[in-house]
This record gives structure tokens, C-alpha cells and sequence, in this order.
């Protein structure tokens, strides 16, 4: 059981089977037995791992990515509300147990980090910053490349550039700029 309920794939379908509701989510992270019939995979038989007792579970509502109505929103959060509500009890029963010295301290503990490691991670930063400072040069000497080129109405194709095609485009926009002036 996973932490938005039995999901699994079957055949060619493209979306996964994803079942839940209040009963699963005191199942979390539990191995459960299931019960799927491919004609009618609209409910999940699901065996109970300590009772043996088993339950039917409704296939939770697809939302779609884009333009969801309301009525579909409301159903996929009423189903994820009670598949969640065993996590929100139990978080509730729990929190008034610890003291307060407990729920005062910082979460997280300090992040200890060896010599090498550190060592390792600045030579990785200073590797880092060499490549975007010559990726900014590429970037520029690209732009310099365009930039003459579109003078003279020539494309560059492939976004790849050297100081010497710069050149030879500024070089070829400057004696057609120089051929024009001398026309007038």
C-alpha cells in the first residue's frame, strides 16, 4: 500500500489502477493482498493483512492535467481527504503525548560533513563556475556570430561557433558595409 492508496498497471493501459479510500489509509506501507477482475475494474477486492477480512475499494477518480471540472476536483479530494484522515487522527492522538521541550527542538539535525567530502564539493564548484563562465563566452561569441552574419543576410545554423567564424563574418559584414558606402 503505497501513500496514494494500490496503484498498479495492467496490460496496455495507458493510466495506472489507483485505488483508495478511509479504509487504506491506515494500511500504509503494509503488503495486502488484492482481489482484480479486468471486466469490472471499477472496485478492488483487498484482503486485510492482520484481520483477513476482506474490503471493497472504489477506483479513485482520474483528474485530468488540464481543465479539470469542479465536480471531479471535489470527488478526487473527498477521496484523497478520507484516504489521508487515518494520518491526520493518528498525528492528532500522538502530538499532545510529546512534551514541549520535544516539539520546541529543531527538526532536522545538523548537516556534518567530513574533510574530503568538503574538499570534494569545492572543487566541484570551482569546476562548476569555470564551465558557465565559458558557457557565457560561447553564449557571446554565438551572439557576435548572429549579429554579423544577419548584416549580410547569411544565417548561422547548428548554434555552434569559433572566434574564427566571428571574425570572418564581422570581417565580411564590415567590406560589404565598406562596398556599399563606396557605391553611394
Amino acid at each position: 500500500m503505497g501513500r496514494n492508496g494500490i496503484s498498479f498497471r495492467a496490460g496496455r493501459a495507458d493510466a495506472p489502477f489507483t485505488y483508495k479510500n478511509g479504509d487504506t489509509g491506515s494500511l500504509i506501507g503494509r503488503q495486502v493482498e488484492v482481489f482484480f477482475n479486468r471486466e469490472s475494474p471499477e472496485v478492488l477486492g483487498v484482503r486485510h493483512p492482520d484481520s483477513s477480512e476482506v474490503f471493497a475499494v472504489r477506483r479513485s477518480t482520474s483528474v485530468p492535467g488540464m481543465d479539470a471540472d469542479d465536480d471531479t476536483l471535489a470527488q478526487a479530494f473527498a477521496e484523497n481527504e478520507a484516504h489521508d484522515g487515518y494520518k491526520r487522527a493518528l498525528y492528532r492522538a500522538v502530538v499532545p503525548k510529546f512534551s514541549a521541550h520535544f516539539l520546541s527542538r529543531p527538526i532536522f539535525r545538523q548537516t556534518i560533513v567530513d574533510a574530503a567530502t568538503a574538499e570534494a564539493g569545492r572543487q566541484f564548484e570551482e569546476r562548476a563556475q569555470m564551465e558557465r563562465a565559458e558557457a557565457g563566452k560561447d553564449r557571446k561569441l554565438l551572439a557576435r556570430t548572429v549579429n554579423a552574419a544577419g548584416q549580410v543576410g547569411m544565417q548561422v545554423r547548428g548554434g555552434r561557433t569559433s572566434e574564427t567564424r566571428a571574425n570572418a563574418a564581422e570581417e565580411m559584414a564590415r567590406l560589404l558595409a565598406e562596398a556599399d558606402e563606396s557605391k553611394s
